[in-house]
């Protein structure tokens, strides 16, 4: 069976979607999306003609959870293998495909 959470978190809705597949007991699959997901999008008008002294300013007044978007985990379902990326790793990838798109 599959179920959705929903709750009125003090940053926001947090949302819990789960799924369990008929005759195993570990979850299939569990997504999450935290309050700061959303709030973050908020940043593109709210930083519009302002300084960049004001930007950290402007990304606290939205409570954001690093801890919430700083690493993802991602399972190979076949081999069963995981693999942890860090706001490190994420980063890295991002670098090296704009890179590769602007040439």
């Amino acid at each position: 069976g599959e179920a959705i959470g929903r709750h009125e978190a003090p940053r926001g809705e947090d949302i819990h979607y789960v799924k369990l597949k008929s005759g195993f007991e570990h979850l299939y699959s569990w997504k999450v999306r935290a309050p700061t997901y959303i709030n973050i999008l908020s940043w593109r008008t709210m930083l519009m003609d302002m300084q960049i002294a004001d930007i950290p300013i402007v990304a606290a007044s939205i409570d954001p959870c690093m801890s919430c978007t700083n690493r993802v985990i991602i399972a190979d379902e076949r081999s069963g293998k995981e693999k942890i990326l860090t706001s490190d790793d994420l980063h890295r990838l991002s670098v090296k495909k704009t890179r590769r798109l602007l040439r």
